[in-house]
């Protein structure tokens, strides 16, 4: 289901986007069910470690299984390892963590290649592959019968009602990042010894959407909770903000902020629970009014 929506959805599509399409063609498929599917399929989300087939080490190397790549809050195409690199679940420390592969060495090339054999073995006979496919190729003849409401209107005119986050989902990081006083005084960018800024900043743990320094230099990791419901999400920060303290911070604190739009009471009781990390709610506002 995922891998049908995804041929036939724009790209970059977000959950509820996912969400909207698979219920429409699949009523009897609960949003719950759909979710997880999410979850588990995108090959650089943590917390695909707690779904089948991800519950011990493997690389993404079945298109079955290994469809989704997050870009960022919201953001998710369809995998391609020639572009987002080779990612594998891998035992880090006891621990099952989400990691991407070395660039360039013999397993992430083994990894991609495995990925493409796959792909060519499970399309049609008649199908060639085609260097740059076009999104109307890429749908094929049932694009036809597909109705336009929850696709075509988001481009533009009355966006569905489900589809009022999608501002928020695409521009978050970024706004977020330009605006580091809304998460506290005295927050700036974080960039390591390398050169590399704290946007998307990756580490053998998966990715951080924004790493920054507060007032009194400490590192603080900045993570979003799209569903606002997820518990795992904790684990996930606990890892980094550890390996964060080993390999960044020095003798620095670490601490750690989920950004959510909803909270669930699960949620707000699993963070009190966690000395270092606070959850903060966002709101968007988004008004038309008439000219006087």
């Amino acid at each position: 289901m995922i891998k049908e929506a995804m041929k036939l959805l724009p790209l970059p599509a977000t959950p509820a986007d996912i969400v909207r399409w698979i219920v429409k063609q699949y009523p009897e498929v609960h949003e719950s069910v759909i979710r997880a599917q999410i979850t588990a399929s995108c090959v650089n989300m943590p917390s695909r470690v707690n779904f089948a087939p991800n519950e011990e080490p493997r690389t993404a190397r079945d298109p079955s299984h290994d469809i989704l790549y997050r870009l960022d809050f919201g953001q998710y195409v369809v995998y391609d390892p020639r572009e987002h690199g080779a990612w594998e679940v891998a035992d880090f420390g006891g621990e099952l963590v989400v990691r991407q592969m070395a660039p360039g060495s013999p397993a992430e090339l083994e990894a991609k290649a495995a990925f493409e054999a796959e792909m060519a073995a499970s399309r049609p006979r008649a199908e060639a592959p085609a260097s740059e496919p076009s999104p109307r190729a890429q749908a094929g003849p049932a694009a036809e019968s597909v109705p336009t409401s929850d696709v075509e209107q988001a481009k533009g005119g009355t966006m569905p009602a489900e589809s009022k986050d999608l501002g928020s989902q695409t521009h978050m990081l970024n706004l977020i990042k330009s605006n580091l006083g809304m998460l506290g005084e005295g927050m700036s960018l974080f960039t390591d010894s390398q050169g590399v800024p704290g946007l998307n900043y990756k580490t053998p743990l998966g990715l951080v959407d924004l790493l920054v320094t507060d007032s009194r230099g400490s590192l603080v990791l900045v993570r979003f909770d799209e569903s606002g419901t997820s518990t795992d999400l904790i684990g996930s920060m606990c890892a980094q903000m550890g390996w964060v303290q080993d390999t960044l911070a020095g003798k620095r604190s670490v601490r750690g902020i989920i950004l959510t739009r909803e909270a669930s009471e699960q949620l707000k009781y699993a963070i009190k629970a966690i000395p270092g990390i606070t959850l903060m709610q966002y709101e968007f506002k988004f008004e038309v009014r008439p000219v006087k």
